[in-house]
């Protein structure tokens, strides 16, 4: 039986690479998405995603998520507007 420490997720790519919401100078090219919100997600699903305050959104596999100081969550409400 394995733990939610131990799920495996996916790695997703963001295409163009996002600006990091740590250190501006930084890219972020890809996004480790934890197993316990990556059902059903191959890694290779198409990844478009939106600039938003101090971090990015993005949608993949009908989920939407946002990135930021604050780290990866789920928007439950559906609000990314990609």
């Amino acid at each position: 039986i394995r733990t939610r420490l131990g799920d495996e997720g996916v790695e997703i790519a963001l295409e163009p690479a996002a600006r990091s919401p740590f250190a501006a100078e930084c890219a972020i090219g890809q996004l480790a998405i934890p197993g316990h919100l990556a059902h059903g997600l191959t890694g290779e699903e198409p990844v478009p995603w939106e600039p938003r305050d101090s971090g990015i959104e993005f949608s993949v596999g009908g989920m939407c998520f946002r990135y930021d100081r604050l780290g990866l969550r789920q928007l439950k409400d559906g609000t990314w507007a990609g």
